[in-house]
């Protein structure tokens, strides 16, 4: 989920999934950091009632497939979020890559 979408979806009342492509790591983060500032900004000004009954559309490919109060729609995809970062480092152990530090040290920062 494109952190970009989020951003919209306070005006659109819709979150659309749309794959973004990167061409290096260090475009991605920039993307990420730029659009999460502003997000952040945006949902500072927001309204508590708007935050919490105003329905958002969750859109595939321009087909809307879910909708919800905007509360309950960006706290699943936060946590979808966090349960994708739980999985990558499930991933990279089973591969022998070393684990980022995603939420503090991890086994590999402990071992001597």
């Amino acid at each position: 989920m494109q952190i970009e979408t989020l951003k919209n979806a306070i005006e659109s009342k819709i979150i659309s999934e749309n794959q973004k492509d990167f061409t290096s790591v260090d475009e991605a983060f920039s993307y990420y950091e730029t659009h999460s500032l502003q997000l952040i900004e945006k949902l500072k000004l927001l309204e508590d009632r708007v935050w919490e009954n105003e329905l958002v559309h969750l859109a595939v490919k321009g087909i809307k497939l879910y909708e919800g109060k905007m509360m309950d729609m960006y706290w699943v995809l936060l946590f979808d979020t966090i349960h994708h970062h739980g999985q990558l480092s499930t991933y990279y152990r089973s591969m022998g890559v070393r684990n980022p530090s995603i939420y503090g040290p991890t086994a590999e920062d402990t071992e001597s």
